[in-house]
């Protein structure tokens, strides 16, 4: 069975000691869930979820994090923990961004402008710098295929 990110395939191919000692039964049931819904709680904050494509990186995420909290007991899950505390925040942070298995990014970045380069018409500014910026209106016109500007 697959959760929303992970599967207990890809545990189990990522952490083959959980099968000696876990059910999948128990690991979709119990673990998977709460790992996920952390993982789906730290990303929303920069992400819309769902996500319109599955992310290689939440998969892994997520897969880390079911072991870390099966395991956060035993030896070495300190730096685990670290590593998957570092991932989420460079994500939240906006440092990495999330792409779909296809390379594709999933969004959570800046939003894209075609006016970003043109100045502001509009706003509070020394009475002296009020101005229109007519550039951005007839790049407008010129695009929708009114050459008569």
């Amino acid at each position: 069975m697959a959760g929303i990110y992970t599967s207990w395939e890809r545990l189990v191919g990522k952490y083959p000691d959980v099968a000696k000692d876990y059910q999948s039964e128990i690991v979709n049931s119990y673990w998977m869930p709460g790992a996920e819904g952390e993982v789906s709680a730290a990303v929303a904050v920069r992400y819309s979820l769902p996500l319109p494509a599955p992310s290689d990186a939440l998969a892994d995420l997520a897969t880390d994090l079911i072991y870390y909290k099966m395991m956060w007991r035993q030896e070495g899950m300190a730096a685990l923990k670290t590593y998957i505390d570092e991932r989420l925040q460079g994500i939240v942070n906006g440092t990495v961004t999330l792409v779909a298995s296809g390379g594709v990014s999933l969004g959570g970045g800046q939003v894209a402008s075609s006016v970003a380069s043109y100045a502001s018409s509009f706003g509070m500014d020394d009475f002296g710098n009020f101005r229109v910026d007519s550039g951005w209106q007839q790049d407008s016109q010129t695009a929708r295929g009114d050459w008569s500007v």
